[in-house]
């Protein structure tokens, strides 16, 4: 640990200088995770997102959409009502992000977004890394 003596009158530079380095620093680590390899993947109804980052890494979720965005794994055609769709990335940041592993079930988002009809099938497509836990701030990475 290292002590400084200052005056008073120095003490608000000294803070000032202090804490421009430490977002400077956090801006750099943030921007260096993200650049890393995301991972997008659909997860249908009746699944559970189930993610597990190495010892040393947590996950940073950087989107989450709830519906029926496209044709894909969890709808194979489209009859209609393609293009509904819910931006649950808060909620997927509460449940995922600082985290080193989540587990979810896809059916949870039920109670939290209902962006296409009731008869309507939605599934979840979620984009998220594995991120150095020293970037994270308070679980999140510059959010």
């Amino acid at each position: 640990m290292v002590f400084l003596r200052t005056s008073p009158e120095n003490l608000a530079d000294l803070t000032a200088n202090v804490s421009s380095t430490v977002v400077l620093v956090l801006l750099i680590t943030c921007l260096c995770a993200i650049c890393r390899h995301a991972d997008a993947t659909e997860y249908c109804l009746p699944e559970t997102v189930n993610v597990t980052c190495a010892v040393n890494e947590i996950i940073l979720v950087t989107s989450a959409q709830y519906g029926r965005m496209r044709s894909g794994r969890c709808i194979k055609q489209n009859y209609g009502h393609v293009g509904c769709e819910a931006d649950v990335t808060a909620f997927m940041e509460d449940e995922c992000s600082g985290r080193r592993q989540c587990q979810l079930p896809v059916a949870r988002l039920l109670g939290v977004a209902s962006p296409c009809p009731p008869d309507v099938t939605s599934y979840l497509d979620v984009t998220h890394s594995c991120v150095n836990g020293e970037t994270a701030v308070n679980g999140r990475c510059c959010h």
